[in-house]
């Protein structure tokens, strides 16, 4: 949902399902990285919001209490305990999330390369797929050079680009993140 308030904000019936999906698959990413040995530097660190002003705080308890709502684990933190975390007077408080992770994005997608291919997996890269169908009990995608037959079939796309399954269409929509990173 690209953040807990743009969710209740824009699916607020779906909300409970898609936080427990969102966490299952964090989950399930976390068990991947385990399974197949891969070093992405996955840690679970949690996201910590902070309030330099005083009318920031509500907004930290509100945020706080809706979490609770849809199952997050969250903690209000007081100015002394943030300072423990982040040695910077301008905290006034903080809430951490504690269903997020980081991960070395490079060192997942070579490492997911490395065990798929050790499973078996064909891959195809730099293959543009222009369209994908049935075929019989399973799938065909034709390339500019003909078509690969596949039981099951994983399409993945650099940055953002539409399904090549139209029922997928309305599912799908480009997100945008930013990193800051200090001492």
């Amino acid at each position: 949902t690209h953040g807990l308030a743009n969710g209740l904000h824009r699916y607020p019936a779906e909300i409970e399902i898609l936080e427990r999906l969102g966490r299952e698959n964090l989950d399930g990413i976390e068990q991947a990285v385990r399974r197949y040995g891969i070093d992405a530097e996955f840690e679970r660190t949690g996201e910590l919001a902070v309030a330099v002003e005083a009318w920031q705080l509500d907004d930290l308890r509100e945020a706080a209490d809706e979490a609770a709502t849809v199952g997050q684990t969250v903690k209000l933190l007081d100015r002394d305990a943030v300072r423990a975390e982040i040695d910077s007077p301008l905290y006034l408080g903080g809430l951490w999330s504690h269903d997020t992770a980081l991960v070395h994005p490079a060192k997942l997608a070579w490492g997911l390369r490395e065990a798929c291919l050790r499973l078996g997996v064909r891959i195809y890269e730099h293959t543009p797929v222009q369209r994908i169908e049935r075929a019989g009990a399973g799938v065909q995608a034709a390339v500019p050079d003909g078509l690969i037959r596949a039981r099951r079939a994983a399409v993945a796309t650099s940055v953002y680009a539409p399904p090549l399954l139209r029922r997928m269409r309305s599912y799908v929509v480009p997100v945008w993140d930013y990193a800051i990173v200090t001492e």
